[in-house]
């Protein structure tokens, strides 16, 4: 009875996920990831439970990125010259973390890095962000860009995201309108999603159904529908508010940080 409502829940959140990744330009993580840590604590060790936390949602995220690039990219909103520089960076960022630096830090601490991940995405989502000005004859730095898609990349990497929580901000930044800089991150988030997956499926644990780091089950039964929703995600960019989901989106991530503050607290006990 357990492991079926475990499987209901985990259905519920790729198709959440995949419509997150279409609508906000983010991967869906930070919602994942702790549905992994919390559904996958009775059956793996907690050792690698952090760790096969993030790689199952890298591994999810990148179908569902695919998806909501496709749609965006017929509608014309990715900044297809932006994308390919940031993705160049993201490559070599996702690689060197994936492995040289991620299988390093403890699963424990990983879970604190990730709550630390929350809270900073959950307060920059509910406050009101700067509105940014599309300036067509902006002088963009493109060394800045492919510097900034390895950092982005590398911390994608370690928490199990798209990167969308840092890429959407900066190209706000750069002077994108708040539908381009969404499409594009949907774009890079594949990018950065297929670089850490393929880096932590080569990754070598003693824990069954796995590949790599990545527990195959859980990617399975999420991937239809949560690419389905991926679809309709990127549909409803284009109609909806995207600043007001931010915010409904980050009063949600508050409950996913008492949660898992919990889980992490009786670790010590």
């Amino acid at each position: 009875m357990l492991h079926f409502i475990i499987f209901i829940i985990f259905i519920i959140v790729g198709m959440i996920a995949g419509t997150l990744s279409g609508l906000l330009g983010i991967g869906g993580g930070s919602i994942l990831v702790p549905t992994f840590l919390l559904g996958l604590s009775p059956q793996i060790d907690k050792q690698y439970l952090g760790h096969i936390a993030i790689a199952t949602s890298t591994a999810v995220i990148f179908f569902t990125s695919v998806v909501s690039s496709f749609s965006h990219f017929k509608h014309g909103s990715i900044n297809s010259k932006l994308l390919l520089y940031m993705s160049l960076g993201a490559i070599i960022g996702a690689f060197l973390t994936g492995e040289f630096i991620f299988t390093k830090i403890s699963s424990h601490n990983v879970n604190i890095i990730f709550i630390i991940f929350l809270i900073y995405t959950a307060i920059t989502t509910i406050l009101p962000s700067k509105k940014t000005v599309n300036t067509k004859n902006l002088k963009i730095n493109y060394k800045l860009v492919t510097f900034m898609g390895g950092i982005i990349a590398s911390i994608s990497s370690i928490v199990g995201v798209g990167g969308g929580f840092l890429t959407v901000p900066f190209l706000l930044y750069l002077g994108l309108p708040i539908h381009n800089a969404i499409a594009t991150s949907a774009g890079l988030g594949v990018t950065i999603a297929m670089s850490a997956t393929l880096t932590y499926a080569f990754q070598s644990i003693p824990v069954e159904k796995t590949i790599g780091l990545i527990y195959y089950p859980a990617v399975i039964m999420m991937i239809p529908l949560s690419m389905l929703m991926a679809i309709y995600g990127a549909k409803l960019a284009h109609k909806c508010d995207a600043n007001k989901l931010k915010k409904i989106y980050g009063y949600f991530l508050i409950v996913l940080i008492v949660l898992l503050s919990v889980k992490t607290i009786k670790y010590y006990f």
